[in-house]
């Protein structure tokens, strides 16, 4: 799975990051102070080594607009997308996969029931992953589907 894309928005210094694409080279640049760190921390977040690093709203959102943080709790602070290369589809297909049920025994000159098809597997295939600051990572397939921020 490779990382594509991601976004952060309310944190700390980051009022709204727009996409940022990342490719086998990607280099954030700017002065002291710019955003750099922040970007790569709202972004380990999503899934961090240590399940006690999480957002935390009275620490990371913005001092710009601390009043708007009142009504933070259910926005987004980073999204991110993934691509899967094919060998992942389909290990992600076998381990999704469900067992068919047994059909019952054959009736004497019965025509045997039709085989399924097998599935038609994507070629590419996205994985969106976000995180709030009261809420645990949520995963959705595709770009941006899914991913709403609480009213």
């Amino acid at each position: 799975m490779r990382l594509d894309r991601f976004k952060v928005t309310n944190f700390r210094n980051i009022r709204d990051s727009g996409w940022i694409r990342v490719s086998e080279i990607t280099a954030l640049v700017g002065p002291n102070e710019a955003g750099k760190s922040n970007t790569f921390e709202a972004l380990y977040r999503i899934n961090p080594a240590n399940p006690q690093d999480a957002y935390n709203i009275n620490e990371d959102w913005p001092v710009d607009d601390w009043g708007g943080k009142s009504s933070g709790a259910g926005k987004i602070v980073c999204h991110a997308v993934f691509e899967l290369d094919a060998d992942e589809i389909v290990g992600l297909y076998e381990f999704a996969k469900l067992t068919p049920p047994t059909p019952p025994a054959p009736v004497e000159g019965a025509p045997s029931p039709p085989v399924p098809p097998a599935p038609t597997l994507p070629k590419a295939l996205q994985l969106s992953a976000w995180r709030t600051y009261t809420g645990a990572t949520q995963f959705a397939p595709g770009e941006c589907r899914g991913a709403r921020e609480a009213a």
